[in-house]
């Protein structure tokens, strides 16, 4: 049976929905695509204070390390639990988030012990030990079917207990993540912002490779580390192998071959610029993305001394009106947000509505 999918963008409604009606909320997904980081958007959709959250992964541990042991106190046995349980007798009744990180990678008999968190009387527990009444319980890993060799199919009774959904990156939301972390002008974000979904398909966040053979492959953490690699001054001889050493042999030469084709066309912008060139959004597709990208860097460059007078003053509107706006509308929204990633306020001219998502 297939799992409903959803981006991380729609995590936080669900978050509320499976709250609502009682369940556990379960997150499956490929490596790498963003599962841990909904901790705090689920935390703050919920309007959990970051002091009432808790992230936990008990890979490999016994069922003590979740229920706690018996020990002799004071002259008898006290079923002691572990320190790390929000234990309602010290956290209180408030809404409380505990996100069980790699759940699946779990020993069966550790996963078992949660299915007591939903529980008909209102209050969850763990073995003796009772937890908050507000308990929410998110549920996170990955499958077998996603590389892990360690990762067991969740239990029935747990997923019955469940709202159970399938975590999908989503292309523009990684940009938007990217941008907003200060990496909106690297190489890797724009291969990827530049890029139709007819070249992003396979390079992006592809399936994990079946057979396994233990080989890098591109996953939006991925594209993270390419960028943050390229970032740090990675000296180009070193480059190309760091990108193939993360996102793997195919996606790592495509992102060098883009990073050297801005360079080898930055020379057309000149010419489109002067209206001596048009941009052809339906010729070689490598070459519309890279003078889209390049005409993007040299107009940021530019106006670093003050963006928004630029703009105000035109001087961006060859940008807008000889690359953008004829590079396909795909390519032109893709410019347009990394022009504004780079600090150039596209937003402000006057004819920003051609790159808005409801004028493509």
């Amino acid at each position: 049976m297939r799992i409903p999918q959803v981006s991380f963008g729609g995590l936080a409604v669900l978050a509320i929905a499976a709250r609502a009606a009682g369940r556990i909320l379960r997150i499956d997904g490929g490596p790498g695509i963003g599962k841990t980081a909904a901790f705090d958007k689920i935390g703050d959709a919920l309007a959990i204070p970051a002091s009432r959250r808790l992230k936990v992964n008990l890979s490999g541990a016994a069922p003590s390390e979740a229920s706690g042991f018996a020990a002799f106190r004071d002259g008898g046995l006290e079923w002691l639990p572990p320190s790390w349980l929000p234990l309602a007798s010290v956290v209180g009744d408030a809404p409380f988030l505990l996100f069980l990180d790699e759940f699946p990678d779990w020993d069966a008999s550790v996963q078992a012990l949660f299915r007591s968190v939903v529980d008909p009387d209102g209050q969850p527990q763990i073995g003796p030990h009772k937890l908050p009444a507000g308990l929410v319980l998110v549920l996170a890993g990955n499958r077998a079917t996603d590389g892990s060799r360690t990762s067991r199919t969740i239990s029935a009774p747990i997923t019955s207990r469940a709202l159970t959904v399938e975590l999908v990156p989503d292309r523009d939301e990684v940009l938007t993540h990217f941008a907003g972390a200060g990496l909106g002008s690297t190489v890797a974000w724009q291969f990827l912002a530049f890029a139709s979904a007819e070249q992003a398909a396979g390079l992006f966040a592809p399936p994990v490779p079946s057979p396994w053979d233990g080989a890098p492959f591109p996953t939006p953490r991925g594209w993270e580390a390419a960028s943050l690699v390229e970032q740090a001054g990675t000296p180009e001889s070193a480059l190309r192998t760091a990108w193939a050493g993360i996102l793997g042999e195919a996606a790592g030469d495509a992102l060098w071959a883009f990073r050297q084709a801005i360079h080898r066309w930055a020379p057309s912008v000149a010419a489109v610029r002067a209206g001596a060139e048009t941009l052809d959004p339906y010729g070689d597709p490598l070459k519309a993305s890279a003078v889209t990208a390049a005409a993007v860097r040299i107009a940021v460059r530019e106006t670093l001394a003050d963006p928004a007078a630029s703009v105000a003053a035109g001087a961006v509107d060859w940008l807008v009106d000889r690359v953008l706006s004829k590079a396909g509308p795909e390519r032109g929204q893709a410019g347009y947000r990394a022009a504004i990633a780079s600090g150039l306020p596209l937003d402000a001219h006057p004819r920003a509505s051609l790159f808005t998502p409801d004028a493509a």
